[in-house]
């Protein structure tokens, strides 16, 4: 029974995406060997910026630590994904989507990026203007939330992009909306 699934398994990557069961083996173990050796030069790095970001004034190793610290997983197996469909026997389909899949996943790594190096910047700004001017960093606060929303809306509209979908409509009622919150605020 075990036979006959496997076999129908075989028959289904043959008939609905043109791959043999060895070509996806071939791309799974590239994908894998790839996300597994990323990850660890991920580590690493962050273990060596971190001890250097301890042992240095300079916070441009707290930036780069928090940095490596944000990558994702996901993002990684997308680089797989990317370095697999450089193989000459993988699917039609496959080569076809991965420039689409690729991009989405590398916006929401971006993103997260984001997130996590303007949370530190926000971070930092508060320890150091807490005492002096706690109305500046409350106004920081706030312009952190607007501009962590753009870039997540940002983000949402180009995976939107990506997938086919048009964002022409969002994008104008973006302006029109940001005309409004900036017509609102003038007289904070």
């Amino acid at each position: 029974e075990e036979v006959l699934v496997a076999l129908d398994v075989a028959v289904f990557l043959r008939l609905i995406l043109d791959t043999t069961l060895a070509t996806w083996g071939v791309v799974f173990a590239i994908v894998t060997g790839v996300t597994v050796g990323l990850r660890l030069l991920n580590q690493f790095l962050i273990r060596r910026f971190c001890k250097r970001a301890a042992r240095s004034a300079n916070e441009f190793d707290d930036y780069v630590a928090e940095f490596l610290r944000g990558t994702k997983t996901f993002f990684l197996v997308a680089v797989g994904l990317w370095i697999a469909t450089q193989v000459p026997d993988i699917a039609a389909w496959l080569e076809q989507h991965s420039d689409t899949i690729v991009v989405v996943l590398f916006v929401i790594q971006g993103v997260f990026w984001f997130n996590r190096i303007f949370g530190l910047y926000l971070r930092k700004y508060r320890e150091r203007n807490l005492e002096g001017n706690p109305a500046a960093v409350t106004t920081m606060q706030a312009v952190g939330f607007v501009g962590r929303l753009l870039v997540f809306t940002l983000g949402l509209l180009l995976i939107l992009s990506n997938l086919g979908v048009e964002v022409t409509a969002q994008v104008a009622s973006l302006g029109i909306g940001g005309i409004a919150v900036a017509l609102a605020a003038q007289n904070i």
